[in-house]
């Protein structure tokens, strides 16, 4: 910029077109945002859901603590395998 002294211009051409992005950025900054905060919703509820009735079933002696620890910890992993497995079928040709 500064070996054909258009710098000014370069400037103030920038300056416009920042203008013009930014509400773009903020829509897709705030879409972005509630969707990871409905991810997390879901999976803190889930883990939720999972460790009450963990807690029933161990209490009701159905189930020991080590169990429902192995249960819940094998569901989530699978479950986060299962849907990276189908992201991944999703990029094949």
């Amino acid at each position: 910029m500064f070996s054909f002294v258009a710098e000014s211009q370069l400037g103030e051409k920038y300056s416009e077109l920042l203008e013009k992005s930014a509400p773009i950025g903020a829509k897709i900054g705030f879409a972005k945002g509630a969707g990871m905060g409905v991810i997390y919703l879901v999976t803190y509820s889930t883990w939720a859901l999972a460790f009450w009735y963990g807690s029933i079933l161990i209490a009701r002696g159905e189930l020991d603590g080590g169990s429902a620890i192995a249960c819940f910890f094998g569901v989530n992993v699978g479950g986060r395998c299962d849907f990276f497995s189908l992201i991944l079928l999703k990029m094949l040709p």
